[in-house]
């Protein structure tokens, strides 16, 4: 992701190297969750959400989400059942589990529409329903020529077809 200028090499994005100058438009285009949850445990899943499309502007990816313009809040309650947190959208995150919280950053991946998903270890807390959903909504990224990067201890279990984006 270029964020640790130790390390050597080049990051290309489409098709041009990183640079200070096309870094932004990089960074608009890219979902970042990682190994914790990172959401603001006095705030509600749907106030979470709403600060996180905030600060997210679009990034030019095919939506399937309503117009560019705004977000209806109609359309993040969708993304939080979505992730099976209807009923805790009013709930501050402080009195959510290690799962649901988790939940609340996936919740993103349904209202952040980007290229490119950066995941490190989005399946940690999550139980098996949710690991099937999961599964299902990278597929999905994929399928609508979305790039997905995960870091997992987790085997994961993808449509027929997808086995050659695996790296081993």
């Amino acid at each position: 992701m270029g964020l640790n200028s130790l390390y050597e090499g080049d990051i290309c994005w489409r098709g041009e190297a990183l640079t200070s100058a096309n870094r932004p438009e990089f960074q608009q285009n890219l979902l970042f969750l990682g190994h914790t949850a990172g959401e603001k445990m006095a705030l509600t899943p749907l106030e979470n959400l709403q600060v996180s499309v905030a600060l997210h502007s679009q990034g030019g990816f095919e939506q399937s989400g309503p117009a560019q313009g705004g977000i209806e809040t109609q359309y993040l309650y969708d993304a939080l059942a979505r992730v099976h947190l209807k009923g805790y959208e009013e709930t501050p995150c402080q009195y959510l589990s290690a799962g649901q919280r988790r939940r609340v950053a996936l919740a993103r991946l349904y209202v952040e529409h980007v290229p490119l998903w950066v995941l490190d270890e989005p399946f940690t807390a999550i139980d098996r329903e949710g690991v099937a959903a999961l599964e299902q909504c990278l597929a999905d990224h994929v399928s609508r020529q979305g790039l997905v990067i995960v870091t997992t201890h987790h085997d994961l279990k993808l449509p027929t077809g997808y086995e050659r984006y695996l790296l081993g």
